[in-house]
């Protein structure tokens, strides 16, 4: 049995998703229909949700990834990305699956087995995405393009929103804390302060909302970051793009 704070590798060609995932949210206008099917109408209740831990990234990448398997799901990829190897791969019994009837294929999607094994794809692509905050920055700053028309439309009567049309502000738990503090090293992430206290016992670590929750953001563990008093304060609720730098694994100069 695995320890709860590890992710489990399965190798399912998870790069070869975050590469799908990445360039869909940079490429975000080329693929506007696509998004419409996630993001419209009631479907943008789905991203509102207080801080899950099943986060909108994992969300994201589970319904990108559902989507490519069944635009063709008859067919075996010959780069083993079809259905069927993924199937195989996870191990989910498909033995007595008729892959020439299209309705039995799609009620697959309603198997556990199936669900399950989504999920764990999911969580191996998230832990390649979430490191990079200017990804999760160009992630959050498309949600918040229908934030707003959901607001517009049902945010009256949706508790979540204030009257202004904007997600309340809650608690951020410890588990988002924890793992963004982590994430960012325990810097702040735009003037790269050491936050960990070790230097002065009054530096304290703010958990910022990346895309501000008035520009539309949400509360979710990929729109937070870690600033410092000073950056935080400049930042405040406007809309500051995060720093692009990120630590060497080595220093190049001796």
């Amino acid at each position: 049995m695995r320890p709860e704070n590890y992710y489990r590798r399965l190798g399912f060609s998870p790069y070869f998703y975050a590469h799908i995932v990445f360039n869909l949210v940079r490429s975000q206008f080329a693929y506007l229909r696509n998004f419409e099917d996630i993001f419209g109408d009631m479907a943008t209740s789905n991203w509102c949700q207080p801080f899950p831990k099943h986060t909108n990234l994992h969300q994201f990448i589970g319904q990108i990834v559902d989507s490519i398997f069944f635009e063709d799901p008859t067919e075996r990829d010959s780069d083993d990305h079809s259905l069927r190897d993924f199937c195989e791969h996870y191990k989910i019994n498909i033995s007595g699956v008729d892959w020439g009837d299209e309705d039995q294929l799609f009620d697959l999607r309603l198997w556990a087995e199936y669900g399950n094994a989504l999920d764990e794809l999911s969580d191996e692509v998230f832990h390649i995405l979430f490191p990079d905050v200017v990804f999760c920055n160009s992630f959050n700053s498309l949600i918040a393009r229908y934030v707003p028309q959901y607001a517009d439309a049902f945010g009256a009567t949706d508790p979540r929103f204030t009257s202004n049309g904007r997600l309340r502000r809650v608690s951020i738990p410890q588990f988002v804390k924890k793992a963004v503090f982590h994430r960012d090293k325990g810097e702040c992430r735009t003037c790269k302060t050491r936050l960990d206290r070790t230097l002065s016992v009054t530096l304290q670590e703010h958990y910022d909302h990346i895309v501000p929750l008035k520009a539309g953001g949400v509360n979710d563990l990929t729109n937070i970051q870690l600033l410092c008093d000073k950056c935080n304060l400049v930042k405040s609720s406007r809309e500051i793009g995060v720093s692009n730098l990120y630590p060497r694994a080595f220093t190049i100069k001796s």
